[in-house]
């Protein structure tokens, strides 16, 4: 859960100040992310 807590801050904190539009999909592909990794 520490895992996912801190990607998906850091995708938070960098799509707010990147992209408006684009940071909405971003939180939830980091989530996919972090979910195969630890699956794997």
């Amino acid at each position: 859960y520490k895992v996912q807590r801190y990607e998906v801050q850091m995708a938070a904190e960098g799509s707010v100040p990147g992209v408006d539009p684009e940071g909405s999909r971003m939180p939830r592909s980091t989530l996919s992310l972090v979910d195969m990794d630890i699956e794997s």
